[in-house]
């Protein structure tokens, strides 16, 4: 028993001594400390990458032969994107200068940037620039300026750019969000560049198109930089969702008003002297509006008869109903039976409860 103790105390120290304890937690001085040490090494780590590849680009010039240029393989490590066709005209734009950009770092001359450029070239812009050389003589050389003239007079039309800055000129928020705002006014405004070009005019242009509700307060803070307008536009957004939010959790416990578009119903109490047995009676009068008339029933005695146009379910909608009611809900005398009975029995116990609540 001895023995198996002392292993098993055994095993459980080397079982201890296999897992380090954990480290103690992360004080926030710590993990600032620790993020400044992340950037200073992802600093560094791009500087050394930085620099490997101008000395390798470097190498290359050096080594190679002036009469050799810049071949196929040298373009393609700076990973150049092919081109088929652009849903937009400044996607098409894009393609063409980063093209460009990546020419001059390999260092082709005139020649081979067209060269490569028409190498990525794909689909419907490979059938587009085959059509413009089959139109020159063979053998025609194309130089870096004509290529780019002819490839922006295809995809780029001063047409669709037209179209673009009008769409930027008529831009609003409306209902949508400021996010979503800020990317189609950033979107558009490369179609305009004449009216963002500064600070100042961006600002204002970003103001014009916001929400009468946001624009009065973004117009009070004066912000110096157009970023900072567009910050204090996504801050203020929120607060005016979070104050609606509390507004529609403060009104589920708040009663709700009823509107209806009947029109207004009218209750009356008036005597009326009975010559028969010298008695006053008094009727009121449940109606919904329509025109009233007047009439003498077998007794002589005067009724007030009130036409309602009949809307509800069993009766027709195009023909007048004469209704009179008293208290306790008795018909009139010599009115005929079936004209007040032949309303719903739905109907008749709306009346008898409207009546209850118009007495309340």
């Amino acid at each position: 028993m001895e023995r198996e103790a002392k292993q098993k105390e055994e095993a459980d120290d080397a079982a201890r001594n296999q897992f380090p304890p954990p480290p103690p937690p992360m004080t926030q001085q710590n993990f600032v400390q620790y993020m400044q040490l992340v950037e200073e090494r992802q600093r560094v780590t791009l500087e050394q990458q930085s620099k490997f590849f101008q000395e390798l680009l470097q190498q290359n010039r050096v080594e190679r032969p002036e009469n050799q240029g810049v071949t196929l393989a040298d373009f393609q490590n700076t990973k150049p994107i092919s081109f088929a066709y652009a849903p937009e005209p400044m996607d098409a734009e894009d393609w063409l200068m980063d093209t460009e950009r990546k020419l001059n770092t390999v260092g082709c001359n005139d020649q081979e940037k067209v060269r490569y450029a028409t190498h990525l070239l794909c689909g419907p812009a490979a059938s587009w620039w085959d059509n413009i050389v089959a139109v020159y003589p063979a053998g025609k050389v194309f130089t870096w300026e004509e290529f780019a003239r002819k490839f922006r007079e295809s995809n780029v039309p001063e047409s669709i750019v037209e179209l673009k800055r009008r769409e930027f000129e008529s831009l609003k928020q409306k209902d949508k969000a400021i996010l979503t705002y800020v990317r189609e006014f950033s979107k558009l405004s490369r179609y305009a560049v004449d009216e963002v070009n500064t600070d100042d005019k961006k600002k204002k242009r970003f103001l014009r198109g916001l929400s009468p509700q946001f624009k009065v307060q973004l117009r009070m803070m004066r912000a110096t930089e157009f970023q900072e307008l567009v910050d204090a536009a996504i801050t203020l957004e929120d607060d005016f969702k979070q104050l609606q939010e509390e507004k529609r959790k403060k009104a589920k416990f708040e009663p709700k008003r009823f509107y209806s578009n009947k029109p207004n119903t009218s209750l009356s109490f008036k005597p009326r002297y009975n010559n028969n047995n010298n008695n006053n009676y008094y009727y009121y009068y449940y109606y919904y509006g329509s025109r009233k008339n007047q009439a003498f029933d077998k007794s002589n005695r005067l009724q007030e008869l009130w036409t309602h146009r009949a809307f509800r379910q069993g009766l027709q909608e195009t023909k007048d109903y004469m209704l009179w009611l008293s208290p306790g809900g008795a018909h009139a005398e010599g009115l005929p039976q079936e004209k007040y009975w032949r309303r719903s029995v739905r109907r008749r116990r709306k009346s008898r409860k409207h009546r209850r609540e118009l007495e309340e």
